[in-house]
Formats: C-alpha cells, sequence, structure tokens
C-alpha cells in the first residue's frame, strides 16, 4: 500500500485520487455553467426581453369629440376616429429608425397637427451592462424593442 507521512499525517495516494477527481469534476462544471451563463448574457437583448416593439398609444382631445387622422410620416394613413381611442403603433420605422407619426385633429372647424415619434427605450441600455453586444446592434434595433412610444396623446382645442 502507498502511504506516505506528511508531518506525520498519513495519505493514501488512492484517496488523494478520488478526492482530486471529485473536485476537478465540480470545478470543470462551475466553468460550464459559468462560460454558458456569460454566453448567454452576451447574445441577449435587454429591450426585446423586457419591453414590447408595439405600444398601445390613447388619442384623446380636450374637450373630447374630435375627428382625427393619424398618418405615418410618409402620409401612409394608420387609423382614423374620434377621440378618445386607443390605437396599437409600432415602435420601428426600420433598423435603427424611430417610428414617426403625424396625428391630424379637427374639431368644429380647428384643426391642429400634431407629430410624435419613438424614442429611444430606456431597456436598450441594459445590453451595456448585460455585455449584450448583439441586443446592441442586431436583436433590438432589428425587432423595434429598442425604441418607445408614449402611451397618452391628448391635444388641446381652445373652443
Amino acid at each position: 500500500m502507498n502511504i506516505f507521512h506528511v508531518e506525520s499525517v498519513e495519505f493514501n495516494v488512492k484517496q488523494i485520487s478520488v478526492f482530486l477527481n471529485r473536485h476537478f469534476t465540480i470545478v470543470t462544471k462551475l466553468s460550464e455553467i459559468l462560460t454558458c451563463s456569460v454566453l448567454a448574457l452576451s447574445l441577449t437583448s435587454c429591450a426585446s426581453i423586457v419591453s414590447r416593439k408595439q405600444y398601445p398609444v390613447h388619442i384623446s382631445s380636450n374637450p373630447p369629440g374630435a375627428h382625427y387622422l393619424l398618418k405615418k410620416e410618409n402620409g401612409t394613413l394608420i387609423s382614423e376616429g374620434v377621440t378618445p381611442n386607443t390605437v396599437v403603433l409600432r415602435s420601428s420605422a426600420g433598423y435603427f429608425q424611430p417610428a414617426k407619426y403625424v396625428l391630424f385633429l379637427d374639431r368644429k372647424g380647428e384643426k391642429q397637427q400634431f407629430p410624435f415619434e419613438a424614442r429611444i427605450n430606456p431597456w436598450y441600455f441594459g445590453n451595456f451592462i448585460s455585455w449584450g453586444l448583439a441586443g446592441l446592434v442586431i436583436v433590438d434595433p432589428l425587432t423595434g424593442a429598442m425604441w418607445k412610444l408614449d402611451d397618452l396623446t391628448t391635444v388641446n382645442f381652445n373652443s
């Protein structure tokens, strides 16, 4: 039997081998888990996970009852109705492009035009924290989740 005496402590070579193999296996598993976690975090995109690509936007007027037309910036009609109303709008117009809209309102002959556009979604900056380079330049810009629309648009009339 291979027994070593080190400072009056006996070690069996087989016991040491079993001990090292167990700890090596644990360390290997932990490093695999850590590697997978870092890889998963680097491929995630914060805004796409915790946010939306389309937003309900409540259109209202003060006083209510105004006729409205909602168009994209290029003139394409999105919605038509009477305030108050809620429409679901995309926040993106394309890769790294915020959606831009123009709201036309008419109440008893008084007309107003109200342009609005999506703004950067604060969750988009979470990609810096989670090392999400793919989220910064690919996923969030392509899905439109990097942009956010306000949920309420109110236009005041004089009458």
